[in-house]
């Protein structure tokens, strides 16, 4: 959990992150698809969000939250493992 980002998540959940059409391969579609700048600020804002999911973990998300480990079930699951 330490090591599983919240964009690793994401990225293997979603099947897609087009937010217009010009976002997918066949965006001759449409007719401003050369004249506009739509595509590259949602682009931006998309990366950025993506920058942010990759600075939290899962262990983030329920370090800090104790009921969440134990909506979760992750609480036993510490208990029961083996000590080193």
């Amino acid at each position: 959990a330490e090591s599983i980002t919240l964009f690793d998540v994401v990225r293997v959940t979603e099947e897609s992150f087009a937010m217009a059409e010009c976002f997918e391969n066949d965006a001759a579609e449409c007719p401003l698809v050369d004249s506009c700048s739509l595509n590259s600020a949602l682009r931006e804002a998309l990366n950025a969000f993506f920058a942010v999911l990759e600075r939290y973990t899962i262990a983030d998300m329920v370090a800090a939250r104790p009921n969440v480990r134990h909506l979760l079930g992750i609480d036993m699951l510490v208990q029961r493992a083996p000590a080193a």
